[in-house]
């Protein structure tokens, strides 16, 4: 390095002793080492920033599904579950509720007769309401009810009882629209975030598929 770093400056027209010519090698190995951890802090960076990023993808995902599943928009599950969380409940235990809720409602109309039966509105111009206006209405309708009662009628419905309690309760609304209001400063919509978290996961795993099928074709032509 030393000889390489003479024959450079004496070529260009340097004169230096070697007091000088250490200072110089010393610094460029200085600026090396920094380069070279900059390079490898760069690649930390990226690799958790990726990392990160189809995470949050892999949860909106099931957000967007969740959504085809129960015809409740992302954004009323999304603070429907938020909201249960800040009140007592879980927000997986709110859309496992939401969940449970749809599929009753999908497999037998009889479900819907019997909201009806306590006051409970369930459809809107002909159209069934958002399946989260509807639970919040049964969750209110229970909340007057005696206990025992109330129990029954929540399980009949699929929604667990801290779910039901936080959405029966004052705050509720407040804290729905506290995300909401999160979503909005940001300029984030939540309907988009989970169709675009859909395909990005979609992409990874047909990525994913595309890597494991080479894989195969690798084994099968070196195994042998």
């Amino acid at each position: 390095m030393a000889e390489t770093v003479r024959d450079f400056l004496v070529g260009i027209g340097y004169k230096i002793d070697g007091n000088s010519e250490q200072k110089f090698r010393n610094s460029v190995e200085s600026a090396t080492k920094a380069v070279v951890g900059l390079g490898v802090a760069v690649a930390a960076v990226t690799t958790a920033v990726t990392a990160a990023v189809t995470k949050i993808a892999a949860g909106f995902d099931d957000l967007y599904y969740a959504s085809q599943r129960t015809k409740a928009s992302a954004e009323n599950i999304k603070s429907v579950g938020y909201a249960v969380s800040q009140l007592g409940g879980s927000y997986q235990g709110a859309v496992a509720s939401i969940e449970a809720f749809a599929l009753k409602m999908r497999s037998n109309p009889g479900y819907e007769a019997m909201a009806r039966s306590i006051g409970v509105v369930t459809r809107q111009n002909g159209q069934l309401r958002d399946q989260t206006k509807i639970m919040e209405d049964i969750a209110k309708a229970a909340a007057k009810m005696p206990t025992h009662i109330a129990i029954q009628y929540l399980d009949s419905f699929g929604i667990d009882e801290a779910t039901a309690k936080a959405m029966a309760s004052g705050e509720y609304g407040k804290r729905q629209d506290e995300l909401r209001a999160k979503y909005k400063a940001i300029g984030a919509d939540q309907d988009k975030a989970a169709k675009t978290g859909m395909n990005l996961s979609n992409a990874w795993r047909s990525l994913g598929a595309t890597a494991e099928a080479f894989g195969a074709k690798l084994m099968i032509s070196l195994g042998p």
